[in-house]
This record gives C-alpha cells, structure tokens and sequence, in this order.
C-alpha cells in the first residue's frame, strides 16, 4: 500500500527547488521579505504540490521561493535577485542547529508539510513528548522573525512498538486545512489512518471518522479542492471512491467512478471530474449532478519504428498512449505519458519521448507537445534520463508551467543517490501555441 502511495504521488506532483550552494550561516532579513511579495495565486485557489520521498513543495513569491531542505532540515528562503540561499531565521547570533529558538529548524518538531497562505508560513509538524505524538500545525512569519502554534490535530499514545509517520499532507483552501497521516507499527503491521479539517479561524477541527486516528480507520488520499468543496479519495470495500467534502456545511458525498479508477483525477467544473482508468489511455468524465460516467477520449499518437532501410522515424501508424498522470490549470486538461527511450541494434538510445496532450474542458485534444525534444534543445541530451515511470512532473503556478526531470548527472552511475531533480519552466500560453520555450530553472541534488 505504501509504494503504491509514493509512486501515486511521485505521479501527479511537480515541484521546484533552488540550486545555489547553501548559505548555512545567511540569515533571512526583514528588509529582504517584508517588501511586497505578490503571490502568484489567490489564497482560496491555492495550489500546494506534493510531497514525495525526495521533494517537498515549493512556495514561489515574486521575490524569491520558500521551501524545506530535508538534508539541511530547515526552512530556507531563496532571493531570486541576490541569487542566494538562506535559513529562514533572523535570530541574532542563531546558528541553525536544530535549536529551540531557531525559527527555521527547531528540533522540538517533526516536519512533516508546509505551505505558505495569506502572508505566513504554515508548517505540520509532530511534537513527541514522553507518552504522545502530537500533530500540530504552526505558522511562520515570512521574515523568519517568529513561529506560533496555531493548533493540535492529532493525538496518538505510545503504545504501539516501533510507531513510525510513513505519510502526511496538508491542502489549504478557503482558510480550512485538509490534514491526512498515515503510520505503522512495526510489532503489529497495522496502518493508522486519519483525516481531519482545520478551521484557520477558529481553530476548531473536525474529523472525517469517528476515531481521530487509528487503525479502523480508511486512508485519504489525492486531495484536491475547488469552489466550496474538498475531494478526496478513500476505499470502500474493494473499490476506489470519490469524496467530496462540502466546506461550508460539512456534508460529504461519494461518487462511483467506472471500475480501474486508481485516484488519477482533476475536477473541471463544478459538475465535472475528468479522470484515467488504470490503463491510462482513456480520459473519462463524471457528472455530478447526473451521475453518469462516460469513456470520452482515447488518447493515440503516431509512433517511432525502425523501417526497412534501419533508419528510425515516425511512423504513419498510430498507437495508444500510455497516459500517467493529469494535471489541469483551470483552463486546460493535461495528460502526460511517461518517457520513453528506443534504442538501437547496439544499445544506444536514438530516441526519447516525454508526450504530453492538451485537451480542451469538452476533452478534445488541442496540443501534442513532445517534452522529451524541449529538454534536448536545453542541452541535457549528454545525460542519462533515469529510467522509471514518474521520471517527469507536471506542475503549474500562475502563468507558469513547472515541468521536472530526474537525471543522472553521470551516465555510467550506478548508484541510485546519484540522481539530481532538474527542473524548467516555461509561459502557458506559449506552450498552449505550440512554441513551448522552456528554460532551466533549478536543480536539486539529491545526494
């Protein structure tokens, strides 16, 4: 069940980090953050990323990104004009060790997630105390001058031998925070589930099950939010259903979706989810207000093939796609495949493919881009594209598409730490032409 998680995750994520040396010493100024720093998308409509195991989301301003470095295990600040890396803390004198009064990493918590809403930080964090873990959400000022806790979600005694967080996600939207987590024990091989909403103005929290957090409990996962509502999906039985979660109300509804849905949905409207069938060649849309299901677009491109002469090229024939991952930014539905490499008689790839289509909300497809020939153009054809199927992720924030790649920076490797995230980004509306300029943005070394 955990891999599957991770995979789903690595899946629909996208996200950014900066690629500068760290600055362990830096230290985050009022006069560098407390100017204006428009975000680049309204608090209600938030956009938050995933989490993955080697990624954490990204929080873009104009001025610079807010992220958490889990090797440093800190949250740092990067200032897009000075080109630098800092720890989120002013604290005279502070050292960014894990101290109690560093902003940025004290080591009373667990981080688990962050997200940066309506001017601050938010950040969920476990605190474990003698005979508890306790689930808490903080928030963080913006010029590292100062953290609060806002709330404590979850409760869970230690009484389960080996006890271990295995996943956790916050979604912040229309000032309520969707909270999930997930955890095992290690005598037991038992799943603890939980899933609650925070109100950020009153500080109240409701559960979506009876008991908080515990083993009888059903696993949240895909959260997502638009207008007035959350959804969610959660297992009933052997199916996968749909949630949605009214916020105002509280009311929730399931909705069944055609057999071999796997979790892979956007919400198009508010009568409309589009979603993949495990075979991941057919997008397929739910009415809500009918409740009918239908297999709208089968995706098919042309395809590369050896002809007779040995030479490599498109062939006229056409062929279904493979279709992994969907992602929308409220205009447009994107489907992506994962890469593909062809090699030759010898073993050297002489070809790569990253598609990604573009459909309209009727999901009529509007654009094939082949993602795989921007990244040449880039000039990172000389390195091993790592081989698995979440090699490429889709993102978007405001005007911009992040799309990221995980490489080898040395071919010959054989070592898995010896993988790098490199990420570029590029206009919407110029990818949506057809004239995708995409430039390198950042890079992340895992290793």
């Amino acid at each position: 069940m955990r891999k599957g998680l991770v995979t789903a995750l690595l899946l629909l994520c996208l996200f950014v980090f900066a690629a500068c040396k760290k600055d362990k010493t830096g230290e985050v100024t009022k006069g560098a953050t407390n100017e204006k720093t428009e975000k680049q998308f309204v608090s209600e409509d938030y956009n938050p990323g995933n989490k993955t195991k080697y990624l954490r989301p990204m929080m873009k301003t104009d001025k610079g990104f807010y992220y958490y470095n889990p090797v440093d295990k800190g949250l740092q600040y990067y200032d897009i004009a000075a080109k630098k890396t800092m720890f989120l803390c002013n604290k005279p004198e502070c050292r960014h060790d894990g101290n109690e009064f560093c902003v940025a990493t004290n080591g009373k918590y667990l981080h688990l997630y962050e997200c940066l809403y309506n001017d601050v930080i938010l950040e969920y964090v476990t605190e474990e105390t003698d005979t508890q873990y306790r689930f808490k959400v903080l928030s963080v000022a913006l010029d590292g001058s100062a953290m609060n806790e806002l709330a404590t979600t979850f409760t869970f005694e230690k009484t389960v031998e080996g006890f271990a967080i295995y996943q956790s996600f916050m979604y912040v939207h229309r000032n309520k925070a969707f909270l999930t987590m997930a955890g095992s024990g290690q005598a037991e091989q038992e799943e603890y589930y939980g899933a609650a909403i925070l109100d950020l103005n009153t500080k109240e929290v409701t559960y979506l099950d009876e008991e908080p957090f515990g083993k009888n409990n059903e696993e949240v996962t895909k959260v997502t939010a638009k207008e007035d509502y959350f959804y969610y999906c959660r297992k009933e039985g052997k199916k996968l259903l749909l949630h949605r979660y009214n916020i105002v109300d509280g009311t929730d509804e399931s909705f069944r979706l055609l057999p071999t849905f796997e979790g892979n949905y956007v919400v198009v409207d508010a009568d409309t989810v589009a979603y993949l069938k495990s075979a991941g060649n057919v997008v397929c849309t739910y009415r809500i207000s009918t409740g009918q299901n239908k297999e709208q677009t089968r995706m098919m491109r042309q395809y590369y093939g050896y002809q007779i002469d040995g030479s490599y090229q498109k062939s006229e024939a056409m062929k279904e796609s493979m279709v992994t991952q969907l992602a929308t930014d409220g205009t447009y539905i994107y489907a992506a495949e994962p890469l593909r490499e062809y090699a030759d008689t010898e073993g050297i790839v002489v070809k790569r493919e990253a598609y990604i289509h573009v459909l309209n909300q009727n999901l009529e497809e509007v654009l094939l881009a082949d993602m795989a020939e921007a990244a040449t153009k880039l000039g990172y054809d000389d390195m091993e594209w790592e081989r698995s199927s979440y090699t490429q992720m889709l993102r978007y924030m405001g005007d911009d598409i992040y799309w990221c790649l995980e490489l080898k920076e040395t071919p010959d490797s054989k070592d898995t730490s010896d993988l790098d995230w490199y990420v570029f980004h590029c206009n919407r509306s110029d990818f949506i032409a057809g004239n995708p300029k995409f430039e390198f943005a950042y890079r992340y070394e895992d290793h």
